[in-house]
């Protein structure tokens, strides 16, 4: 009987971060108690990206890094025939980036007379997606972003169509390889992710696992965000530090929305074909519902355009930098002075 790898394809945005912390941090209990090897080849940072041919966007075309790509996937397959396991999972969430070419010539290729894959693919709201998307890209490397341009980009790229991305992989490995799940704490199993992604694995016994303390990732509020884009277009990005980029503990902003309600429903509407295919086809659902929480219309009432920070956010930044001014002023006079002292020496 072939062995079977799971494919965790995240998407972006999902609690993937956790999930790859989590498995990394209990990968000792999963192959020992529950048959499942959270593949150590090609893990870095508790991620597989190094399996991602997307993970090389800008010379993904070359033969050298389609061929590293290759060779990291079968070093990954040999560890699992390697190991007691009969299951095994990588996972990064670059995955939703590869073409339909790609997952034939290289996974489809490398993968299918090997083993059985599974595809996990956790699907956010495109709404959702997109804003939470937004916050990581001014928070990590585009503070300039706009959200109206990223929502273009996501349109063309189509990672905003769920249904044409898990069509790209079912199309090799069939539709019965497809494990679709809602990204809603209501749809999670005991409302966690952590026990919802353990749940697709038949694991049921949560109490021999450790589990971290923080969140991985967590997303600035709309009002840092609005504050850290200020900084940048006043010219002042040097004194946007890891400090002012990090998640306050507090939060004043009237919505975490930068879209308006109807802008929202609007792109849900746009892809609500899409949902109700993946609803129907890969989660069996007769009514098409894919998502269930309420309407921005429902859910948003009170939202407000996000026009400046607020006076709280500007005042906790403030005195950070004012703080970490004085700290350089005093670290200057400092050396000043012992510069006087062995002059007056000499």
């Amino acid at each position: 009987m072939k062995k079977t790898l799971y494919i965790h394809i995240g998407t972006g945005k999902t609690g993937t971060t956790a999930i790859q912390n989590f498995c990394a941090l209990n990968a000792k209990s999963l192959a020992e108690d529950h048959d499942l090897l959270y593949a150590r080849v090609c893990r870095k940072n508790n991620n597989h990206h190094a399996t991602c041919i997307n993970w090389f966007r800008e010379n993904r075309n070359d033969s050298s890094v389609i061929d590293e790509v290759s060779r990291n996937i079968e070093e990954v397959v040999d560890e699992v025939f390697s190991s007691n396991c009969n299951n095994a999972l990588i996972s990064s969430e670059y995955f939703p980036g590869v073409t339909r070419s790609e997952i034939e010539n290289i996974y489809f290729s490398k993968l299918s007379s090997r083993v059985n894959v599974k595809i996990i693919a956790y699907l956010r709201r495109q709404d959702e997606y997109l804003e939470s998307w937004f916050a990581q890209l001014v928070k990590t490397t585009k503070p300039d972003a706009d959200i109206y341009n990223l929502m273009s980009e996501l349109r063309r790229s189509k990672l905003l169509d769920h249904d044409h991305l898990l069509g790209k992989w079912a199309e090799f490995f069939g539709k019965g390889s497809i494990l679709a799940r809602p990204y809603e704490r209501r749809q999670f199993k005991r409302e966690n992710l952590l026990y919802d992604f353990l749940s697709i694995f038949g694991i049921e016994q949560f109490e021999r696992f450790s589990f971290e303390e923080k969140d991985a990732n967590v997303s600035l509020s709309r009002d840092q965000i609005v504050l850290i884009k200020a900084f940048y277009n006043a010219g002042l990005e040097r004194f946007v530090d890891d400090v002012v980029r990090k998640p306050f503990d507090f939060d004043t902003s009237s919505s975490r929305y930068f879209l308006s309600p109807s802008e929202r429903e609007a792109l849900i509407e746009e892809f609500s074909a899409s949902n109700e295919a993946v609803a129907r086809e890969y989660l069996k659902r007769e009514d098409g519902r894919l998502f269930c929480d309420p309407l921005p219309s429902v859910s948003d009432k009170g939202w407000t355009t996000a026009e400046h920070p607020a006076p709280e956010y500007l005042l906790r930044t403030f005195t950070h930098l004012l703080s970490k001014q004085r700290i350089h002023f005093s670290k200057e006079i400092e050396a000043l002075r012992k510069d006087i002292e062995n002059l007056k020496v000499k």
